[in-house]
């Protein structure tokens, strides 16, 4: 194959991809409309949100849980999303856990946590390392703070945080993989913008 029919064949298949992503968005821009204010897209058969959030929460290393008869054998990781709603100026929360594993130095969850309908793209992730306790509330071993600003369309990649108690840092860290899904349209948007930057290249 030439240079020529490489660069012609490539031209096709972009285009070909371009179709299929213009007639998705197409079909969801009848579906659902952007919401500037809350910053998500909304249905538009009823006004709810579509936005979606996943948190993987994987394993942790350099924990120290608590030692003693009260204190229990099991732990798990408590994910609080708080969203401020512009309009209402309220605060929409909601939790979600993982299930509990036994106490130590490197604990593994291994579990996705998905939060869907979040109504604004505005708030905060918290990640609360849980230690059961006996009797009494369960202990917070350390937190994580996640603004969901630095979430949006990310691609879900696994990094390595460090747990704070009492605004100091712990020697502890989770290990989380978080993607923000704010606009299925916005996204389309960009994927044909650059579909057509690869496009306009190669002419």
């Amino acid at each position: 194959m030439s240079a020529v029919d490489d660069v012609a064949a490539r031209i096709e298949r972009l285009d070909e991809t371009r179709a299929v992503k213009t007639a998705q968005l197409r079909h969801l821009q009848h579906e659902l409309r952007y919401n500037s204010v809350a910053g998500v897209d909304e249905r538009l058969d009823n006004g709810q949100s579509v936005a979606r959030l996943d948190v993987k929460v994987e394993a942790g290393r350099n924990m120290l849980f608590k030692a003693g008869f009260l204190s229990g054998q099991r732990t798990y990781v408590r994910v609080t999303v708080e969203v401020v709603e512009q309009l209402q100026s309220t605060t929409v929360m909601e939790h979600k856990m993982t299930p509990k594993t036994p106490v130590g130095y490197t604990p593994r969850w291994n579990e996705m946590l998905q939060f869907v309908g979040l109504p604004a793209a505005v708030g905060t992730v918290r990640i609360d390392v849980m230690q059961e306790e006996r009797i009494g509330a369960d202990e917070v071993v350390g937190t994580v703070l996640l603004p969901l600003q630095k979430l949006h369309n990310q691609r879900p990649m696994a990094k390595w945080h460090v747990l704070k108690k009492h605004d100091k840092d712990t020697i502890g860290e989770i290990l989380l993989s978080c993607s923000f899904q704010r606009s299925p349209i916005s996204a389309l948007e960009l994927e044909l913008e650059l579909l057509q930057n690869q496009a306009n290249e190669l002419h």
